[in-house]
């Protein structure tokens, strides 16, 4: 059997990851998390025949890096940046995958972190 976790994901994300920190809305921050971020991660679906084509921040880890699924609305401080977390999709192999957007300068004070700085 393979270890996914172990043998590839371990790997992967130490020689393509960067550092993060968590902010869950319930628990204490986490720094020092490894993830593999996309700052314009692009998804191409269909809806009703149209093709649909979707920019956003992402970011992947390794599911055993954290108790559980990263909730709606969790933070994280990326490149300096604070996102927001939409949704967290586990593939079923030790990855999830993060969808993100920016955080606002409310949501950083939920956190006592320093406000979000002006685009």
């Amino acid at each position: 059997m393979i270890d996914w976790d172990g043998d590839l994901l371990a790997h992967t994300h130490q020689a393509f990851g960067e550092q993060a920190t968590y902010h869950p809305a319930a628990g204490a921050p986490r720094s020092g998390i490894t993830v593999v971020f996309n700052a314009a991660y692009t998804a191409v679906t269909f809806e009703d025949g149209q093709e649909v084509t979707t920019t956003r921040p992402v970011l992947n880890l390794r599911a055993s890096l954290l108790p559980g699924l990263p909730e709606p609305g969790d933070l994280w401080r990326v490149r300096g940046v604070l996102y927001q977390t939409v949704t967290a999709k586990p593939d079923g192999l030790g990855d999830i995958r993060v969808d993100l957007r920016l955080a606002s300068n409310d949501q950083a004070g939920r956190g006592h972190l320093p406000p979000v700085p002006p685009s």
